[in-house]
């Protein structure tokens, strides 16, 4: 898994460069819930939500989002595996490899953007439907827009970032988005 992650970092398009930062949600811009908070505020204006619709969106995207939240790190902390900057680094001897973007000060296993957008995903088609496609505009001005078929490929993409950032494994992903 570790050498996937390399392998992958060794041959970045600029595409891959741009998702990686899109997801990167770094501080100083959005954090993965309130990413995922904003493409539904995105979505009920779009859709001209009434209240009672736009609250009870907001009210079981925001527990989602908790509960995604706190059962990643209660994963990270139970597992604690090592992230891969660290392995590459250290064990692998690449001393001045780099990740796309800051590597998080937690440990890896699991990858909170899959849990998060996977939980989000599954929200955003109670009530858009399933094969729902629209448009984030979370960094237009930064990336541009990102459009998606459906909220699957939303969290697939959000996941599949970790790995083109170079901070999460696949497996890990993959668990996540399960």
């Amino acid at each position: 898994m570790v050498n996937e992650l390399y392998t992958i970092s060794l041959s970045l398009t600029h595409e891959d460069s741009t998702i990686a930062k899109v997801w990167g949600d770094q501080p100083g811009n959005l954090n993965v819930p309130a990413h995922a908070a904003n493409i539904l505020t995105q979505l009920i204006v779009l859709n001209k939500m009434d209240l009672y619709e736009a609250a009870a969106a907001y009210a079981l995207h925001g527990i989602a989002m908790n509960d995604a939240s706190i059962t990643t790190f209660k994963t990270k902390y139970h597992y604690n595996l090592i992230r891969p900057i660290s392995y590459i680094r250290n064990v692998m001897l690449h001393s001045d490899w780099n990740s796309v973007i800051p590597t998080p000060p937690h440990p890896e296993y699991s990858a909170a953007h899959s849990v998060v957008s996977a939980a989000s995903a599954t929200v955003l088609e109670r009530f858009f439907g399933k094969n729902y496609k629209f448009t984030d505009h979370s960094y237009d001005d930064s990336y541009g827009t990102r459009s998606l078929n459906s909220f699957e490929e939303y969290a697939a993409e959000a996941g599949h970032s970790r790995l083109l950032a170079g901070i999460h494994y696949g497996p890990s992903i993959a668990v996540g988005l399960a």
